[in-house]
């Protein structure tokens, strides 16, 4: 389930970063995954569920962690993400402002 998928990824990210950093990496890709629970494995995320979650975020140093923290789950995990997507996520940060 998905809870292992980032059980894994937090034990990964301790292994890079600060425990601050890893810590915030790991709540912020939680809350972005948090409708897909039952997914059973990362190939099977819905990364347009993800893109519209992060299209939902405002204040750009949130969507900054969020975005990074997904974007680290991907490179971990080895999800591809095409060129669209990737577009999407940059044009979605351009709108977003400071607290």
């Amino acid at each position: 389930m998905i809870y292992d998928l980032l059980t894994l990824y937090r034990e990964h990210l301790k292994t890079l970063y600060s425990p601050e950093t890893a810590r915030t990496y790991y709540i912020r890709l939680s809350c972005l995954l948090e409708e897909q629970i039952t997914v059973r494995s990362a190939e099977s995320i819905d990364v347009s569920k993800v893109i519209g979650k992060l299209s939902a975020i405002k204040h750009r140093n949130y969507f900054s962690q969020s975005k990074n923290a997904f974007l680290h789950f991907c490179e971990f995990r080895n999800i591809k993400l095409n060129d669209e997507q990737i577009e999407d996520i940059r044009d979605l940060q351009r709108g977003t402002r400071k607290k």
